[in-house]
């Protein structure tokens, strides 16, 4: 391989497929990541990582935020080193548990990301990525610093809007929430831009 050949990415194609099309939490993740090298290849690692964001949006008249949030990179290794010969087609099927990520309010979508990574020592990565269609929960919280009691709900497929535990209205704990981060998010836009 030449000098120039280290900055760039082996020759081959790395597929992610998955068995469905939408998941819900407590399903497993299946599917199978495929190599098709193009050149030898002295791979180091053959990974899936599934990485996340938070994303709030929420409107209340003429204020409105908009945030994102990471949670983070979960990586799964599935085989160790191994050399794979030109146009020598390989496969590694998988079965996952999929990390839980609960919706806090309505105005809160969760996103997660799979992607195939195949690891090739000194050189580039190989990657395939696919936004995954996953049905994740709302887990609510009566929130202390609202007013709330601190009740968190158990997963539920739909949102609750009033405290089983206290008989608080949520919507109105959310929208004191989202109010207040609307404001302190455009306070350091304005601080910014005056280069404070």
């Amino acid at each position: 391989m030449g000098f120039l050949g280290r900055f760039s990415a082996p020759k081959a194609k790395v597929e992610l497929k998955l068995n469905e099309a939408v998941y819900t939490y407590t399903d497993k993740l299946t599917g199978l990541i495929s190599i098709d090298p193009l050149e030898d290849i002295p791979l180091e690692e053959l990974r899936l990582e599934l990485a996340g964001h938070l994303k709030v949006k929420w409107k209340k008249g003429l204020t409105s935020y908009n945030s994102s949030s990471s949670l983070g990179t979960m990586k799964i290794p599935f085989t160790g080193p191994m050399n794979l010969r030109k146009e020598q087609h390989f496969e590694q099927p998988f079965q996952v548990a999929i990390p839980l990520h609960a919706r806090p309010d309505p105005f809160t979508e969760t996103e997660l990301k799979a992607k195939a990574v195949a690891a090739v020592k000194g050189r580039p990565d190989i990657t395939h990525e696919l936004l995954l269609g996953i049905t994740f929960p709302y887990v609510i919280e009566c929130l202390r610093s609202y007013g709330g009691c601190g009740f968190v709900s158990p997963p539920s497929s739909v949102a609750v809007n009033v405290c089983p535990s206290c008989g608080r209205n949520l919507e109105e704990q959310w929208n004191r929430k989202h109010s207040e981060e609307a404001n302190q998010s455009m306070n350091r836009a304005m601080n910014k831009s005056h280069g404070f």
